[in-house]
């Protein structure tokens, strides 16, 4: 049975792949307008990346810029003004926090929590104020708060699903009885 944590990369894998096969781009192509931007990757360890879902919010936005694909403006505004791809991805995530009333690490780690991502405020501040943010945890974010332009990536009702399932994962286990 995949768990939850493996469902969640799934849909980071797909997300990106979805983007790939959108644009036309073989992984060797991907690769290459990579290398035009100063990223060295072998077409090799990109497909890897994507196929595991185990990359960062920053490669996320590498590809999706050397693809060319539409980004919210927001974010173009903040991708050409940053000095670093992770710097970008920091300001990306702040940004959409900040849209937020409210909104802080905490109060977004309380959402994680809720739909079975627990993660400790000071590892989820850690991971958003490096720039080394999992694209999965963009997505598990963007199930419990509002980001602008996401549907143009990820289905909303894959979010909700998944999220969904956190939520009843996370109530099965606070009902079971403790030893």
């Amino acid at each position: 049975m995949e768990t939850l944590d493996a469902k969640w990369a799934r849909l980071a894998s797909l997300t990106l792949r979805g983007l790939v096969a959108k644009k036309g781009v073989s992984y060797p192509q991907l690769a290459a307008a990579l290398s035009d931007k100063g990223i060295k990757e072998s077409w090799r360890s990109v497909e890897g990346k994507i196929q595991r879902g185990g990359y960062s919010f920053a490669f996320f936005l590498q590809c999706a810029t050397a693809m060319r694909a539409d980004c919210p403006d927001s974010w173009e505004a903040l991708l050409k003004s940053a000095p670093t791809w992770t710097e970008a991805a920091t300001a990306i995530f702040n940004h959409e926090m900040s849209k937020v009333a409210g909104m802080n690490v905490a109060v977004l780690g309380q959402r994680l929590a809720w739909i079975g991502v627990p993660i400790p405020a000071t590892s989820l501040e850690a991971d958003i104020c490096s720039g080394g943010m999992t694209f999965k945890l963009f997505l598990q974010s963007a199930a419990v708060l509002p980001i602008s332009g996401i549907a143009g990536f990820v289905d909303a009702s894959d979010l909700r699903t998944l999220a969904a399932e956190g939520i009843s994962e996370s109530k099965a286990a606070a009902s079971l009885p403790s030893d």
